[in-house]
């Protein structure tokens, strides 16, 4: 099937055939589609707390040196993907666990976490011995994909591909046969879950990362070539209708079947007591294994683990994340305006824990830099410190030190906004016109490109150009820049903003009370939860002179199954408000509503209080009272700055985490 969006606007179709069924999805706005949408394909997962750091790939032999590169540019690491590269027989496990032993204990030790790429298939001609006798199993068992009887004797395929029990042989990127597994079949997730089990004695992974998932295979473009050679004369592979997308994705060589780069659509597959063609469930094959992965994953740890899928499908989102490819060949600026399109697309397909990844770094310093500030605000961050060709202990790479020190502070505020996505259904990642209708906005907040929203209380513009300023859209709002406290007033317009080079301009919209949490030099997601907290608050202005903000968190261990399920989970909302007679009083109602996690949050506390817009011109001073108690700055080591050109209060108080208080300023 394939589909064209008409200026009508209008939506035009075409299949191949078989049965159409329209699910429709209506809303008021636009979150209200994507609530229902994903309320029928299933809600996003709540990821693992350290999903959210920053994320590298490498090879299995590049591991140690890939570490070292960030110890030493002072760039916390999070998750090390390791991928193998087949043609230097790295696939094995037991080249990969002796390049891999030392760099994931390393990786462990420093609060990392280690995921492993991993492809659909298993090779049938392993020199490991693990490997072969893995496969043996599945042969036993029963579990790959097959070609159909009649080929048995066929001179349409390649002898090579035909293996035992009719299995399918086809070809990785090193031309070495593989057996596909049919992730269908129940015994085949069982089959999967062993093979994983294996893996895990010989490298610790935490995760993994599934790649060529589509699923892809070597196809042989002449007769002079290795790959698998599928049937020309089967109406499902050379239809009489050529969707356009075959075109798009084959390369000049290709023959122009449906299974170019791909197995046969004659190939076999088994769904309970029925056999199904590849043609009919290619679409959902990597979705498959994405499943019987995480089903593993769940069972072989106890905890949430992670997992990436090159392949992806209605409902993937609720077991996996994904990265998207952008092209840096033109320009960065224009790459950002795709990556923000592509992000935004994830999140609208139900998929929120995606993240931005380059196919070809630019090799000037400076766009590498402004690519990598630029993507640390993705909902996944990946570090491209080893690959760009440039020095990382230079000045230039502060904006990267900041933008992470950025993403840091504001994890706690992200992470409460995959609570409300698995429990409403909300997108993470959005278009302004998410939060901004065109009835009181100008329909140009429909072709917002260059800046986007993660949740509704805090907007990023990224830097585009080289220059001092750059144009920032604000809607008919009130924002608060996060670093200097300047408030803008928007009026449906463009406004010139200080933008330094090569950094993400950050705003908090008023009304909204951020939870945060300062990285201060944690090299590590898990080292940074243990740090104080922080709130923002953004006090929005009513006509009649008072200001209101709210806001709540969701609090775990960042890694267990079913914390919501079980409610092990701490949660709290939190109110400000108001003006009372001739001065100023304000009143931070802190409410923890459910904390059964007490021996996580009880060593907890908030450091700080950060108020943007607070008015106490008519003021004589600032005082606080804790629970109705005056504070005094020698008994209870307390501190406030007011910063009068921006209306800036910063509160410096140890306050506990897990216990509910009313913090009055007046």
């Amino acid at each position: 099937m394939e589909y064209k969006l008409q200026p009508s606007p209008a939506l035009t179709l075409r299949s191949l055939g078989g049965v159409l069924e329209f699910l429709v999805c209506f809303g008021v706005t636009p979150n209200d589609v994507i609530i229902e949408y994903t309320q029928t394909i299933g809600r996003p997962e709540i990821p693992p707390y350290w999903s959210l750091g920053l994320h590298e790939s490498t090879l299995a032999r590049d591991a140690e040196q890939t570490l070292d590169a960030h110890r030493k540019a002072a760039i916390p690491l999070d998750v090390l993907h390791v991928r193998s590269q087949e043609h230097d027989g790295e696939w094995d496990v037991t080249v990969m666990r002796y390049a891999l032993a030392k760099a994931i204990k390393s990786l462990h030790l420093a609060g990392g976490h280690a995921m492993v790429s991993l492809k659909p298939y298993i090779r049938v001609d392993a020199d490991d011995e693990i490997v072969r006798s893995v496969y043996q199993d599945g042969l036993w068992k029963d579990i790959f994909v097959k070609w159909p009887a009649v080929y048995g004797n066929s001179t349409d395929i390649v002898p090579d591909t035909l293996g035992p029990s009719s299995t399918l042989f086809g070809y990785d990127s090193s031309k070495r046969l593989v057996a596909f597994v049919d992730f269908f079949q129940p015994i085949a997730g069982e089959w999967w879950e062993a093979w994983l089990n294996q893996l895990r004695k010989q490298i610790p992974w935490d995760g993994f990362v599934l790649e060529d998932n589509e699923p892809a295979a070597l196809t042989s473009k002449s007769e002079t070539t290795v790959g698998l050679v599928c049937p020309k004369n089967s109406t499902l592979e050379s239809p009489k209708y050529s969707p356009s997308a075959v075109d798009v994705w084959n390369s000049k060589e290709a023959t122009n079947l449906l299974s170019d780069e791909t197995i046969c659509m004659v190939a076999l597959h088994k769904i309970e007591n029925a056999t199904y063609r590849h043609y009919d469930v290619h679409n959902i094959y990597g979705h498959s294994q994405a499943v019987s992965t995480k089903n593993a994953i769940w069972k072989l740890t106890g905890k949430r683990g992670f997992l990436i899928s090159d392949s992806s499908f209605a409902g993937t989102g609720t077991v996996a994340g994904a990265w998207f490819k952008t092209s840096l060949k033109e320009s960065v600026p224009t790459a950002i305006r795709q990556s923000i399109i592509s992000a935004l697309e994830f999140n609208l397909f139900g998929m929120t824990a995606a993240g931005g990844s380059a196919e070809v770094f630019p090799v000037n310093a400076s766009d590498c830099i402004k690519w990598q500030v630029f993507t640390t605000f993705h909902i996944l961050a990946k570090s491209v410190v080893t690959s760009c060709s440039m020095d990382s202990n230079t000045a230039s790479f502060a904006p990267v030190r900041k933008a992470i020190d950025t993403r840091f502070l504001l994890l706690p505020y992200l992470y409460t906004l995959f609570f409300h996505g698995l429990m409403e259904g909300e997108a993470i990642y959005r278009p302004l016109f998410f939060e901004y209708g065109t009835k009181l906005h100008n329909r140009n907040v429909l072709d917002i490109d260059d800046q986007f929203f993660w949740g509704s209380g805090v907007m990023f513009a990224p830097s585009l150009e080289n220059n001092p300023t750059r144009s920032v859209y604000f809607p008919h709002d009130t924002f608060y820049q996060i670093d200097s406290g300047m408030k803008i007033v928007g009026d449906t317009r463009r406004k010139p903003v200080d933008m330094p080079e090569n950094q993400m301009a950050v705003f908090l919209r008023a009304g909204y009370i951020i939870p945060t949490q300062p990285r201060l030099g944690a090299m590590s997601t898990s080292a940074a939860r243990r740090n104080p907290f922080s709130l923002l608050i953004a006090l929005h202005e009513h006509s009649d002179g008072s200001a209101v903000a709210n806001g709540n968190l969701f609090w775990d261990d960042g890694e267990s199954l079913d914390t919501v399920e079980k409610r092990d989970y701490m949660s709290w909302v939190i109110f400000n408000k108001w003006q009372e007679g001739n001065f100023s009083r304000s009143l931070l109602d802190y409410d923890v509503e459910r904390n059964l996690i007490k021996n996580l949050t009880d060593n907890l506390t908030f450091g700080s209080l950060v108020v943007y817009g607070f008015d106490c011109s008519e003021s004589p001073g600032i005082t606080l009272r804790l629970d109705g108690r005056p504070l005094t700055m020698d008994r209870d080591n307390y501190s406030l700055h007011f910063e009068q050109e921006h209306k800036l209060l910063t509160i410096k108080l140890t306050v506990p985490f897990s216990q509910s208080f009313k913090l009055e300023i007046m």
